[in-house]
């Protein structure tokens, strides 16, 4: 699942505004507790090969995932959101089983990234 929440972004800054995180584990049986989740970027990067994974967009409906425009999965952007973080007023988006799948894998093969 894509939500919004108020994060903290690579350097430890939460901004005021929220910025969209796939949801990539919960607890399971506590549905009011923290949950891991990577950062999406709206940037495309710029001269760095920090390991991303494109995600899908559609620029007239959001698709599935809810994104308008480019963005893609920073690998190595983890984050716990606690619930209150989420901004419930936008709308979430769904991540297919078979991309989420996908970014499990790439998300592990991030670790071993220099």
């Amino acid at each position: 699942m894509v939500v919004w929440a108020r994060v903290p972004d690579r350097n430890g800054i939460i901004k005021p505004n929220p910025r969209p995180v796939v949801i990539t584990a919960v607890h399971p049986s506590v549905k009011t507790a923290p949950f891991v989740a990577y950062g999406v970027s709206t940037r495309p990067p710029a001269d760095t090969d920090e390991p991303i994974f494109p995600l899908p967009w559609d620029a007239e409906t959001g698709g599935t995932t809810g994104f308008y425009q480019w963005c893609a999965l920073v690998l190595r952007w983890q984050v716990i959101v606690e619930q209150e973080q989420v901004d419930e007023s936008i709308p979430f988006g769904m991540i297919p089983p078979d991309l989420f799948d996908a970014i499990l894998r790439a998300i592990d093969d991030a670790k071993t990234w220099r």
